[in-house]
């Protein structure tokens, strides 16, 4: 079993500045729905983002602002000596991917089965409860 379960939403926008300029409610229906993913992410963790130019990911981003045309997010990158915040801002059309880490588990299965013994432990407790 796989311990991260991902949800991928590809969005390729086609879309150029002057339309997007001149009629933001003209943008073709894939770059609106980018646009609105992205809006639904503003503050989520776990959220990959993957640039069309060079198809690099962009893991763990922290999404800041969403307009019209472009995104602006943080994300972290770390080399042995340092750790360095960056925040970008990019045009929405070269974000060709989005992927969220939706849940992690350990691979162990005595962890797993440990976790799951707490779980049922606490809903009991719950359940005596009410």
């Amino acid at each position: 079993m796989n311990p991260i379960v991902t949800v991928r939403n590809s969005f390729h926008c086609a879309v150029t500045e002057n339309d997007a300029e001149q009629h933001p409610s003209s943008l073709p229906r894939k770059s609106q729905s980018m646009r609105d993913k992205l809006r639904e992410l503003i503050g989520q963790p776990n959220v990959w983002l993957c640039l069309g130019g060079t198809n690099t990911w962009i893991k763990n981003v922290q999404i800041l602002d969403v307009t019209n045309k472009t995104v602006t997010f943080r994300y972290e990158d770390e080399t042995e000596r340092e750790k360095r915040l960056w925040e970008k801002t990019t045009r929405i059309k070269n974000i060709t991917e989005v992927e969220v880490k939706l849940v992690s588990y350990p691979k162990d299965t005595q962890r797993v089965a440990h976790i799951r013994g707490k779980l049922s432990n606490l809903l009991e407790q719950e359940l005596e409860q009410e």
